[in-house]
């Protein structure tokens, strides 16, 4: 899973979402902590917080001019699976979108998108 971050006026730099031998990424540990160094007044969070652990099974290539646009870009692209809720102008918090069927949760975690286990 690749993200590319573009900031003005630099070369692009790559930011890679590490995956285990399944192709299975846990994303929003990294995209968050990107947003909240590169947006220091504001305060990101996953909510329940072990939804930060989620297993994506599915890999994507993304390009933004933030970090903060890399991590809305994500939950939008995965909306079966994450929703953004801006609690205030400087609060989101990440949720889980149970609605959609392809986002599920047991014992071991979060998992979007897969059909087994992380």
């Amino acid at each position: 899973m690749f993200v590319t971050y573009v900031a003005p006026d630099e070369a692009p730099s790559t930011y890679t979402i590490p995956v285990n031998v399944n192709g299975y990424a846990v994303p929003l540990p990294g995209l968050l902590r990107n947003a909240a160094r590169e947006e220091t007044s504001m305060n990101y969070r996953t909510d329940p917080e072990d939804l930060a652990k989620a297993w994506v099974c599915e890999a994507t290539s993304m390009t933004g001019e933030s970090a903060h646009q890399l991590l809305v870009q994500y939950v939008d692209l995965y909306k079966d699976c994450f929703s953004l809720d801006e609690k205030s102008k400087t609060e989101i918090a990440i949720r889980p979108n149970t609605q959609s069927g392809v986002m599920r949760h047991d014992a071991r975690g979060w998992f979007c998108k897969c059909n087994s286990a992380g």
